[in-house]
């Protein structure tokens, strides 16, 4: 059974490769933020939330990145609770409301939305920015 729509698995495959190319072993929200963050400056949006730039944010996003454990050896990261928490509030959005994805699968407004439900600092950050979940899930 597939639980992910297309473009979400996009935004995972993204944060994913963030987290590997920083050497985090565990793919936290905040790797998530950032490719919503690095889509929106792709598509040109000139702003994500009040007065807020993508740029700046993704700056802002990047150096809370720089904050997490680093891996003393190469893996491949694995999702930390945070994100987990976050995929099972996605699976439960994509569960009803069906009619605006992919057959009920994961996607990216699921994941937005689930994102500012995040209690860490990807949550406050979209806060901070105060952010609109509709901008940032397209």
């Amino acid at each position: 059974m597939r639980i992910w729509a297309p473009q979400g698995m996009e935004i995972m495959n993204l944060a994913r490769e963030k987290a590997a190319a920083m050497g985090h072993a565990e793919l936290d929200p905040l790797h998530l933020l950032w490719a919503f963050l690095r889509e929106a400056a792709l598509a040109g949006q000139p702003q994500v939330g009040a007065g807020v730039e993508p740029i700046m944010a993704i700056h802002r996003t990047e150096q809370e990145l720089a904050g997490l454990p680093v891996a003393h050896t190469t893996v491949i990261a694995s999702p930390n609770s945070r994100l987990r928490d976050l995929f099972l509030r996605a699976a439960d959005l994509a569960a009803v409301t069906n009619d605006r994805n992919d057959e009920g699968r994961i996607g990216p407004h699921e994941l937005v939305l689930a994102l500012v439900g995040d209690r860490g600092p990807a949550g406050e950050l979209l806060h901070e920015f105060k952010v609109k979940a509709v901008q940032m899930a397209g």
